[in-house]
């Protein structure tokens, strides 16, 4: 269920000409430490807590982050979630045909940058409730 809950996240995002005008498809599924040689901007999606990865129930309440990344700047960031935040997320029904789900933004982006990195990195981090409903 988890895994289908990301794939209609990562498909309303990417459907949007303006996010894939900044990422193309480069929108992660997993921490970006975990993804070998990243090109930014880009975005990851990754699970916090909610129901475990093999749990198959009728309705539930996960929570999904959202981390915009950028070697450019915060502006950049937020110039990529605005439209996420506005057009396909916030309070919007999402469906794949099995499962529905209504997204909602618990905590406003939290803007951080890692200096460790070369060239420097942006982030801002969004955190998502979203309840979902097996058809």
């Amino acid at each position: 269920m988890i895994h289908q809950i990301l794939q209609i996240v990562r498909k309303g995002i990417i459907g949007d000409s303006t996010v894939f005008s900044y990422t193309g498809s480069r929108i992660y599924p997993e921490h970006l430490a975990t993804v070998k040689n990243p090109e930014y901007p880009c975005i990851t999606l990754y699970f916090k807590g909610g129901e475990s990865p093999g749990c198959i129930k009728e309705n539930a309440k996960d929570n999904v982050y959202i981390k915009v990344c950028s070697d450019k700047s915060y502006r950049e960031c937020y110039e990529i979630y605005d439209p996420i935040y506005m057009n396909i997320l916030h309070n919007k029904r999402l469906s794949d045909g099995n499962y529905h789900i209504i997204c909602r933004e618990i905590m406003r982006p939290r803007p951080y940058i890692d200096k460790k990195c070369e060239p420097v990195i942006y982030f801002i981090e969004v955190h998502y409730e979203v309840f979902s409903q097996r058809r």
